[in-house]
């Protein structure tokens, strides 16, 4: 059959664009996610001036062997373009609008939300994202067994196998009649069967040709499969995001023409998809079924001039906060908040979940309302809804604190009417160096106002006073004793191994101080040192302008304490000064060289 001589030339010229596409970009099925935009811009113009239809450029490229998902691929693109064009254009207007009003929209509170882009709010509505997802193209497995319920319809291809004491096969197309033809036996109608009403049609056809075919001890069985299948037509009207006529192999459902079309459009339903068939409505698909619990029982085959229609879409709402989807929700007559929040996931692991806020939309103006827990299960949401969810506040209902000499600091449960030394027996007790005349407590007044209260622990252990009452948010100081005064140290200089700061302990004495830094130097003057004390209660003898005193101490180099400072003991913060020897110094020399007898260092006398 030729083509009319206006459709051969668009179709050369379709032909020219696509094989100018092939030698630019290498193959079509790799060069659609490589294609720059311009590449793509360029394609669709050259497309558009051909006169062709996007259904009949789809069903061309399908006839060259093309995939439903290069077309798809391609469609996709072309789609994000105009997309990207017109959030373009939108961005432009709001920032305009912006400019002149200064009052457009709060900044503290964006509420109402801000105008976002058509992909910005395609991924904020729920489920609309699975069709754009890249690794998700819902093509028709081809390589299944026939399904049991699959019409047959013209060109569809059979395949008919005899085995057994004799073996015969036979391909037969099932014509434009409707009918396929098998050697001279007459005409068998099957168009419009399922293939297990045809299978049994065309064995009792058979029959005539082979005796005892398909029958106990006759020798003889036949199958019949089904080979290649046709191409339908299936049609999508309604918020679609490219409406139009596809072409997709017999064993595509709903699902892969739903992807094809990119899905419903921003105001498109998810959930009331319908499938038309002779003018009547055979199925009314929910998404959700599938995204939420992987069900699909309404997937159906479609037939040759099926149509999937998409209505608006009825009533959303929006979730807002610490939801674990917080996106735009449809909702369907009768749900309530509960099947919401279960689309939703639920609530994060830190949502308070005592109460939700809702904000609605009155004819006038919002309105701001509470919904408690016990509500969620019969409160119906209604069309523009937004549920906002708050995180638990960083507070605890039953914590007290206890922190500083106890073996095991850090937070502890409040038990019933606990008391101070029950939590210090929880801690392990007290370490042996606490300070226990005043434990410090940190105290939050009903206002919020801090206190602070001070307790006698020695006494609650003595039982000499009733034990202190604990309530939650308590923060409980134990002192050590170290921790109430300065650090205590001494300190050593002068002709030393290692001059420095070290820790003062209880009845230190300067021979220990002096091992503790490494020993004398060479030239130190072990029986001439000097302790430089601070001045406390003994002022006995001292001038009044004096802040210091100045104590002679003496030993020998083994560190041995001689007889007259066997009682000298050192005090917090003592600094020790080490003479050295008055003639002690070390060599000093001269170099020699040149044109001399004995060339080299000599040492200096003086």
């Amino acid at each position: 059959m030729s083509l009319p001589k206006n459709l051969l030339i668009k179709y050369s010229a379709f032909i020219t664009i696509i094989f100018t596409l092939l030698i630019s970009s290498n193959a079509f099925s790799q060069s659609v996610d490589d294609l720059t935009d311009e590449q793509v811009i360029q394609f669709m113009k050259q497309v558009q001036a051909s006169g062709l239809s996007e259904d009949q450029i789809a069903v061309l490229a399908a006839e060259k062997g093309y995939s439903l998902s290069d077309i798809s691929k391609m469609r996709d693109r072309v789609n994000r373009l105009q997309v990207k064009k017109t959030d373009d254009k939108n961005t432009k207007v709001q920032s305009e609008r912006q400019l002149n009003d200064t009052t457009y929209y709060s900044k503290k509170t964006d509420f109402p939300p801000k105008i976002d882009s058509i992909a910005l709010r395609r991924d904020k509505i729920f489920g609309l994202s699975v069709f754009n997802n890249k690794k998700l193209s819902f093509e028709p497995n081809l390589r299944i067994p026939t399904p049991k319920n699959y019409i047959l319809g013209v060109d569809d291809e059979l395949s008919i196998t005899i085995t057994g004491f004799a073996y015969k096969s036979y391909t037969a197309k099932i014509s434009p009649e409707g009918t396929i033809q098998i050697e001279n036996l007459s005409p068998i109608y099957i168009n419009g069967l399922s293939i297990e009403q045809a299978k049994e049609r065309i064995i009792n056809r058979l029959k005539t040709l082979f005796g005892g075919l398909n029958s106990g001890g006759g020798g003889l069985s036949a199958d019949v499969t089904l080979g290649n299948i046709r191409s339908i037509k299936v049609t999508v009207i309604g918020e679609a995001v490219q409406p139009g006529t596809y072409t997709v192999p017999s064993l595509a459902n709903v699902f892969n023409v739903l992807y094809a079309c990119g899905g419903p459009s921003e105001i498109g339903s998810l959930r009331n998809i319908e499938v038309f068939r002779s003018g009547k409505v055979i199925r009314v698909l929910d998404f959700y079924d599938f995204l939420l619990k992987g069900d699909q029982k309404d997937n159906i085959l479609l037939q040759d001039q099926d149509i999937i229609r998409i209505p608006y879409v009825d009533a959303r709402v929006s979730l807002r906060g610490e939801f674990r989807n917080p996106k735009i929700f449809e909702i369907k007559a009768g749900e309530t908040l509960s099947n919401v929040l279960s689309n939703a996931g639920g609530f994060k692991e830190f949502a308070y979940t005592k109460a939700i806020t809702l904000r609605r939309v009155t004819p006038i103006e919002f309105k701001i309302q509470s919904i408690q827990k016990e509500q969620f299960l019969t409160f119906i949401p209604q069309k523009g809804d937004i549920f906002e969810a708050d995180s638990v506040t960083l507070k605890y209902e039953n914590l007290v604190v206890l922190k500083g000499a106890v073996y095991r600091q850090g937070d502890y449960e409040l038990e019933k009417d606990m008391t101070l030394s029950q939590l210090i027996k929880k801690a392990e007790g007290l370490k042996e160096d606490a300070f226990k005349s005043r434990v410090i407590v940190k105290r939050q007044r009903e206002n919020l106002d801090p206190e602070t209260i001070s307790v006698d622990l020695e006494k609650i252990i003595n039982n000499q006073s009733e034990d202190f009452k604990l309530k939650k948010q308590d923060t409980i100081f134990v002192k050590a004793y170290k921790d109430l005064r300065e650090r205590r140290t001494v300190q050593i200089e002068g002709a030393i191994n290692k001059p420095g700061i070290y820790e003062y302990t209880d009845n230190l004495t300067i021979a220990e101080v002096v091992l503790l830094a490494g020993g004398f130097s060479d030239g130190a003057e072990a029986s001439k040192i000097e302790v430089a004390r601070r001045i406390k209660e003994d002022t006995l003898g001292l001038l009044p302008e004096q802040s210091i005193k100045i104590l002679g101490a003496k030993t020998d180099r083994n560190l041995n304490i001689l007889p007259e400072n066997d009682k000298f003991v050192l005090n917090p913060f003592d600094r020790i000064f080490v003479r050295r020897l008055s003639r002690y110094e070390e060599q000093k020399s001269v170099s020699i060289t040149g044109e001399v007898f004995y060339a080299g260092p000599y040492a200096l006398e003086d």
